[in-house]
């Protein structure tokens, strides 16, 4: 009698223990699936759409992130709204047109940003911050210095990148520190290495033919090349020049997916959501220049945007009209918080489809020399000083050669009308006492071989 009450005794406990377990493996099933999601933004600086292979390209440049594309949203319409790397970045990180917190409003060329981003430009990290996120970047710095408050919000800012392997691997130790905390990960990564100089390691070269040029692309002697209308390239430079630019996005894919498996090894896409992009393309003498003057064509202005992650729609091409405004409202809305009311961006991933040709159009500008409203078929650009207006139909045009806008009056007339109408409607944000960025020798030193600073 005593062993049978022993028995059922033991029976019950052994029960009731695994009752507690079962009820234990759904609690924490429960609380995986409430912790948000990671976040990983990327963007590439001065990356053109139409040079990734996922968007067309004759040449095999990004076969991971075309892989990446296939798992997630590829927008094929994404402009950024401005094409300097510190507003541009600004406009990413804060839901901003350029017309609202005027950061380098003044769209001097080769000359280094001295505008520092105003602290009522709420930021995007700031706000996952508060919500929880521990908040990382690493990034190559000069234009996204600390100095113009680009760290504000991180809980760590590595401005000091190196370029993309070694940024890469940076990224992946800040990731590893924090991973085993119980608060997800915002992790901003950028990088120069598509961007001038074009200097890719050689065998990357090799990988698109031999080239007989000996005109070396250094970002000084394509801004040189600009101003002697091209008369120092012939046909073979050309394609040596766009070759090495190439070779910079095939060399920066392969390290992406060198980073990738790691995260993916500290499980950082268990549950994750991911956003590659650039803050502005380049230019490869289309239109009789090189690098990112201050035009408003679309090699300057067409990026790639990849949208991925969990929830996410798979495989899904996604043509609608979007900007880089539109970036930080859909982070923000994917995990349920409400962005603030400041922000001129909606979210990309419940936006209706059911838009007509006039509410599908995303805008543009070069501080206040130039502005641009593109829909699918027409875009239209206004320089103000001197005043002119270009228009192009990319059903005919796709290359923005013939300028319609004498023989086209009412078409030219209706854009005019809705890119007044935008530019009317921006609210200016009250900058407050903002210092100008001060830079070290070594930063100018930096912006030079970049392009941004021109002269001894």
């Amino acid at each position: 009698m005593i062993k049978e009450n022993l028995s059922k005794r033991s029976t019950n406990a052994l029960l009731f223990f695994k009752l507690l377990f079962l009820i234990f493996i759904l609690l924490a099933g429960n609380a995986c699936q409430k912790r948000p999601p990671n976040i990983l933004l990327i963007s590439l600086d001065a990356s053109r759409a139409r040079n990734f292979s996922s968007y067309g390209y004759h040449r095999q440049t990004s076969p991971f992130l075309d892989k990446i594309a296939g798992e997630g949203i590829r927008f094929s319409n994404a402009f950024v709204n401005t094409h300097g790397t510190t507003p541009s970045h600004t406009t990413i990180l804060t839901s901003l047109y350029q017309e609202t917190h005027r950061v380098e409003f003044r769209g001097k060329a080769n000359r280094p940003s001295q505008d520092k981003i105003p602290p009522t430009a709420i930021m995007l990290q700031e706000i996952l911050k508060k919500n929880g996120y521990v908040t990382l970047s690493v990034n190559d710095g000069a234009q996204l210095s600390r100095q113009y408050g680009f760290d504000r919000g991180f809980v760590e800012y590595d401005d000091n990148g190196k370029g993309v392997k070694t940024g890469t691997e940076k990224m992946v130790r800040l990731v590893r520190k924090h991973i085993s905390g119980d608060r997800p990960i915002f992790a901003f990564y950028h990088t120069y290495e598509i961007h001038s100089p074009y200097f890719p390691p050689r065998k990357y070269l090799k990988m698109f033919g031999n080239f007989k040029s000996t005109f070396v692309p250094s970002s000084q002697n394509l801004l040189r090349s600009i101003n002697s209308a091209r008369q120092d390239l012939n046909d073979q430079d050309l394609d040596f020049v766009r070759a090495s630019y190439d070779a910079g996005i095939r060399f920066t894919d392969d390290i992406l997916k060198k980073m990738f498996k790691e995260l993916d090894e500290l499980e950082f896409f268990k549950n994750y959501l991911l956003i590659i992009t650039s803050d502005h393309g380049e230019e490869l003498a289309e239109h009789g220049g090189f690098l990112h003057r201050g035009l408003l064509y679309d090699e300057l202005l067409h990026v790639p945007l990849i949208i991925a992650g969990n929830g996410i729609s798979k495989g899904k091409v996604d043509h609608r009209m979007v900007s880089s405004v539109d970036i930080a409202p859909t982070i923000l809305s994917h995990l349920n918080i409400s962005p603030p009311p400041g922000m001129e961006g909606e979210n990309l991933l419940s936006r209706s489809t059911d838009t007509g040709e006039m509410e599908d159009a995303v805008f543009s500008q070069y501080g206040r020399l130039r502005y641009s409203i593109r829909t699918h078929r027409w875009k239209l650009i206004e320089s103000l000083r001197p005043h002119q207006i270009e228009l192009y139909d990319f059903e005919q045009d796709p290359g923005e050669r013939t300028n319609l806008a004498l023989k086209k009056p009412e078409e030219a007339a209706r854009l005019t009308s809705r890119l007044k109408k935008w530019r009317k409607t921006r609210k200016v944000l009250e900058r407050g006492n903002v210092e100008k960025v001060k830079l070290t020798k070594e930063q100018l030193k930096r912006l030079k071989s970049l392009g941004y600073v021109t002269g001894n």
